[in-house]
């Protein structure tokens, strides 16, 4: 399965100029605990890649912050399979001189939700 295209120049860059990434998994039948994901750094292209198995669980913090002024590209993407429940809040606080590009896409079977929560505080523009 595929979440993310090269649709448009922000998102090609992106994907051709990844620097780090996670993946988090959550086996069927599954509660997981909350996760917290904490991506820093000048200049980071990241990306989070979620699979929730059918009737799995999680709720999920990503912190996006960096000390220093610079170019950030975080995408997250969700396959969330039948019946699974993904909670996602996002907090950004990037520096006023920081570019900051986000996007968040999911895939979302029968009885699955994802219920997404974004905070950016930071950045020239977002």
């Amino acid at each position: 399965m595929k979440v993310f295209d090269a649709e448009d120049y922000f998102t090609s860059f992106h994907l051709a100029f990844i620097n780090n990434g996670i993946v988090v998994h959550i086996p069927k039948n599954s509660t997981a605990s909350t996760l917290k994901i904490r991506r820093s750094g000048a200049d980071s292209i990241s990306h989070v890649i979620v699979i929730a198995e059918p009737h799995s669980t999680i709720d999920i913090v990503d912190l996006i912050i960096s000390p220093s002024e610079g170019y950030q590209s975080h995408c997250t993407e969700i396959i969330a399979q039948e019946g699974s429940h993904i909670r996602y809040a996002t907090l950004q606080n990037l520096p006023q001189t920081t570019s900051h590009f986000s996007a968040r896409k999911a895939l979302v079977s029968a009885q699955a939700s994802v219920d997404w929560m974004e905070c950016h505080i930071g950045s020239t523009f977002s």
